[in-house]
């Protein structure tokens, strides 16, 4: 994978490296496929980063990745930190002010971490240029104001840690920071103060480059208050610092703002001597551009002097200059159009090789194209077929799945109808007993009543007599246990026991397993009551056992002085209530409950069960 990012990235330099001086890269590249040490890599991936981070942004988060990858597998803080600060400076350079402060955050945390003064400084510094950038891109005064405080904050906290670490540059580049915001912000007396302190700094480290835009920087604080001879003396320090640096752009373009000061005070000999010192520096550098725009400024000033002469001069000068431009710029179109034209006749001939080549290779071409064909095809039949083999398997499946399903859904309508028929064939066993203990055993023990009292009538025997009591009193006992098993449980006994007898009868023929909880039961309810109570459960068994596919169900039933709660709960997949159509079964239990009044709540959530609530009061 990391070869793959290395040939995508290696393709990015080729094309950007058309357009841009990055003539170090391919050796980097080179030393990346070379070295083996971890942190030799990150380096090397940082310093692509760094080459790129202008020129192509995305290219240098890449390389900044790599380099995060490497550091994570073999921890080293300090190129960590170094990574993160380098991906901040790519957010910023984006644009993504928030997420350039996020990682120059976590490189801030690492080196306070470990105590690195320099670099928590040079951090701080980093963080305070988005917020200084951020805030300069804003039209809102008040907001830019806010934007460029924080950073002076964070370049003031910055100054603390260079100071300690006694970095006399760096101290001089957060003052430098410092005066710019303050100087955004209108506040011309700190700025200047930063822009003389920096100046301090750069004279003690010698660093002639940074003193000469902190001195176009007094010079421009000047320039805003008035001061114009202020001004033009640090403008003069300045070009002579580019003098001494070599410079020449920089002191063309100190030269041209001293003329522009000069003007600015009506001293037009005096702009007129910075412009031909401009000229003449020009003249080295071989600028057509800018010797062509000084001739221009050239021409103006004699004209504003009333040099007619020298004026009409420069104005030849600067025609042709602009000329020169124009023939070079011709000269270089027509360079570039025969190049293109011979471009093109090269191609021309390589494709008249091409097809020299094709005629004398065409059998052998054909014999490729052929064979290539068969092998398209044969690839085609092979994926076809393990395509098909894939589907059939995936078919073979998804009808496995449907018979389960089905023969599960068959296993629980067969419980269900057991369950019935188990309900049916105990009510019907007992309706039997009742009537074969009613009119079989009934009918004979009268029978024999009868001859008893035929024979106690013949004779009087207290035994006989005896016998007969006995006799009538089984009677009465067959016949009020024929009655018993004849009217069920419910009438008998009552809610509990019938509950009890319902979950026996259920459990015997199903797998589900039912807890019933009754209190203050002790007393019976209305017969009319238990009958719809006793219904009402069956009918949530039922649901919990068909459609739920419960295994556990949860019954309690209590009684609150005249109100009777029930609550039926079960562990089943549960259903959604608001897209949730209720079934006659539902209905009919609603209907139920609404007979007396009462109040009915069903909760269920996909996949965790569900509970019905019923509240009826018993004075109503």
């Amino acid at each position: 994978m990391k070869w793959i990012i290395l040939l995508i990235l290696s393709t990015s330099f080729f094309y950007y490296g058309s357009s841009q001086p990055l003539s170090n890269n391919p050796v980097l590249f080179k030393k990346l496929r070379s070295v083996r040490s971890d942190s030799s890599r990150v380096c090397i991936w940082l310093d692509l980063a760094f080459n790129y981070t202008s020129i192509d942004s995305d290219s240098a988060l890449l390389f900044t990745d790599s380099a995060l990858g490497l550091v994570r597998n073999n921890p080293n803080q300090w190129l960590e930190a170094r990574t993160y600060n380098r991906r901040g400076i790519i957010f910023h350079e984006k644009g993504k002010w928030s997420d350039a402060i996020s990682s120059m955050e976590k490189a801030l945390a690492i080196r306070k971490e470990n105590h690195w003064p320099s670099e928590i400084g040079r951090s701080l510094i980093d963080i305070g240029n988005v917020y200084y950038t951020e805030a300069d891109s804003w039209d809102n005064d008040s907001a830019r104001n806010a934007g460029f405080q924080r950073a002076i904050d964070y370049y003031q906290k910055a100054s603390g840690y260079f100071v300690s670490n006694n970095d006399e540059y760096q101290q001089g580049v957060a003052c430098y920071c410092k005066a710019r915001a303050f100087f955004q912000m209108a506040m011309d007396n700190q700025a200047l103060e930063n822009y003389r302190l920096a100046s301090v700094f750069y004279t003690k480290s010698g660093n002639s480059r940074d003193l000469m835009d902190c001195y176009t920087g007094i010079a421009r604080v000047y320039n805003v208050i008035n001061k114009p001879d202020s001004a033009r003396y640090y403008y003069k320090l300045a070009a002579n610092l580019g003098t001494a640096d070599q410079d020449l752009r920089r002191q063309i373009h100190n030269l041209i703002n001293l003329a522009d000061q000069k003007n600015t005070k009506n001293n037009s000999q005096a702009a007129l001597t910075f412009l031909l010192r401009a000229d003449s520096l020009a003249g080295q550098l071989k600028d057509l551009n800018l010797q062509t725009n000084i001739k221009e400024e050239l021409y103006h000033q004699h004209l504003a002097l009333g040099d007619t002469a020298k004026a009409i001069i420069y104005l030849t000068d600067y025609a042709a200059l602009k000329e020169t431009r124009f023939t070079l710029q011709s000269k270089k179109d027509i360079e570039e159009l025969n190049a293109k034209y011979e471009t093109e006749r090269l191609k021309t001939e390589a494709v008249r090789h091409k097809l020299d080549l094709a005629v004398a290779e065409r059998n052998k071409e054909s014999i490729i194209v052929i064979s290539g064909v068969i092998v398209f095809t044969v690839l085609i039949v092979i994926l076809l077929l393990i395509w098909r083999q894939r589907f059939q398997r995936l078919m073979a499946k998804k009808d496995k799945e449907l018979m389960t399903q089905r023969i599960n859904q068959l296993m629980k309508d067969q419980e269900i109808r057991s369950m019935e028929t188990a309900l049916e064939v105990r009510h019907a066993e007992r309706e039997r007993i009742s009537k074969d203990l009613h009119d079989k055993l009934g009918g004979t023990l009268s029978v024999i009543g009868m001859a008893f009292e035929s024979i106690s009538e013949d004779q009087d025997n207290p035994k006989v007599e005896s016998a007969q009591r006995l006799l009538n009193k089984a009677l009465n006992q067959v016949s009020e246990i024929a009655h018993d098993m004849f009217s069920g449980v419910l009438n008998k006994f009552g809610l509990e026991p019938a509950l009890n007898d319902l979950r026996s009868t259920i459990e015997e023929v199903t797998d589900l397993s039912i807890e019933i909880e009754c209190s203050s039961l002790d007393q019976r309810l209305n017969t009319e009551l238990e009958l719809n109570l006793y219904r009402i459960i069956q009918e949530l068994i039922t649901n919990a056992l068909k459609h739920a596919h419960a295994s556990h169900i949860n019954i309690t039933l209590e009684r609150l002085e005249n109100l009777v709660i029930l609550k039926v709960s079960d562990n089943g997949i549960g259903f959604n209530i608001v897209d949730y159509s209720p079934g006659m079964g539902l209905k009919n239990m609603k209907s139920r409950v609404a007979k007396f009044n009462g109040a009915c709540s069903i909760n269920s959530i996909p996949n965790t069960g569900t509970e019905v609530t019923i509240s009826i009061n018993t004075n109503q």
